[in-house]
């Protein structure tokens, strides 16, 4: 009996491979049961891309759009642009023909009274060559040669002036030359200072000073002023900053060319 059940068992549920695959897909629907937590959220991450990337595309189409409306504005604006400038031209060229035209019957008109009044043929008015072959006159635009400009100015005059020439023989002559000088502005002494006093103390730096004299300062209570004359091969002596006391200025000293006055600056 026990056999018989068996078999019967065995007959209801099919055949060993049958029961096999029957095992096998429930296997793989507990798996799946087991994944699907992590199916869904990788779906969900797919479907959130996709509306991201659409909603960028629906942007880049509005931005080609407005740059699209913004290209036909600017063409179009270009066009009319071109169309005024080519009416403006034509109408030029229209006025331009216009004159021509008149000045060519002006012209024939004259010629024709010479002609019926005997005039002398010297006198004729000639008509141009230009307007004889077409409606158009030829315009050449002459440059104006401007003449030389002369200056005015006594010092521009000056320095128009070559260089004079310095001799340079070593020869011994019968001639010979003065030194050149130089001149040198002192200032920031004290008030009483004398040009002696000055003198006698630069005695010993230089060989000798043509000339010393005070000037008039714009505070003579506070300072004084001295223009000095000396040789030109004793000025690097004198520009020694060791030599002089401290606060003393030392400057070229230049002649004023309109004031008889040499008042210090």
């Amino acid at each position: 009996m026990d056999t018989a059940s068996e078999v019967n068992d065995t007959e209801s549920f099919g055949s060993e491979d049958d029961i096999n695959l029957l095992r096998g897909e429930i296997r793989y629907l507990k798996s799946l049961m087991e994944h699907k937590d992590v199916i869904i959220q990788q779906k969900d991450i797919i479907i959130h891309t996709q509306q991201e990337e659409i909603e960028l595309l629906k942007d880049n189409l509005k931005l080609k759009n407005i740059i699209d409306k913004m290209h036909e504005k600017v063409v179009s604006k270009d066009s009319t642009c071109t169309t005024n400038r080519g009416d403006k031209e034509n109408n030029e060229i229209a006025s331009t023909n216009k004159t021509n035209k008149i000045t060519k019957q002006l012209i024939t008109e004259k010629i024709s009274k010479e002609d019926n009044t005997g005039g002398n043929s010297q006198n004729k008015v000639q008509v141009p060559k230009e307007l004889k072959d077409d409606d158009f006159i030829l315009v050449e635009r002459k440059k104006s040669k401007k003449p030389p400009t002369i200056p005015s100015n006594p010092i521009e005059k000056n320095k128009m002036r070559s260089k004079p020439l310095i001799g340079s023989s070593t020869a011994t002559s019968t001639l010979s030359s003065i030194p050149k000088n130089v001149h040198l502005h002192i200032s920031r002494l004290s008030p009483d200072t004398e040009a002696e006093k000055l003198q006698e103390y630069l005695r010993p730096f230089v060989i000798s000073i043509s000339s010393c004299e005070k000037l008039k300062p714009k505070r003579p209570e506070v300072y004084s002023s001295f223009r000095i004359s000396l040789p030109a091969s004793e000025l690097e002596k004198v520009m020694d900053p060791q030599i002089w006391p401290q606060g003393i200025s030392i400057n070229r000293y230049f002649f004023p060319k309109r004031n008889s006055d040499r008042l210090a600056t």
